[in-house]
């Protein structure tokens, strides 16, 4: 296990609330974000972000707005997800 996986987990058990900005390209998030996403969510006995509420903004100078991040990750039950295109 990466030590800076560990330590952004540890950043993120110290915090009362994430708030995380997603850049979308091609309807998805950044392969920066996948990737410390995937491994502190593989850190045994742990959930990804903890029980921390998240904020998660999305944004795309294009059609479909920044709704592509929303729909590829966080549209499952149980979580409450919604979009405003401008």
């Amino acid at each position: 296990m990466p030590q800076l996986a560990l330590d952004f987990a540890k950043k993120i058990d110290e915090g009362d609330l994430l708030i995380i900005s997603l850049a979308e390209k091609n309807g998805v998030y950044s392969t920066a974000f996948k990737n410390i996403y995937n491994w502190i969510s593989v850190i045994p006995g742990r959930k990804a972000f903890g029980d921390k509420h998240a904020f998660v903004l999305a944004t795309l100078p294009e059609r479909r707005d920044g709704a592509g991040p929303w729909q590829n990750r966080y549209s499952k039950p149980g979580i409450t997800a919604q979009w405003n295109s401008h």
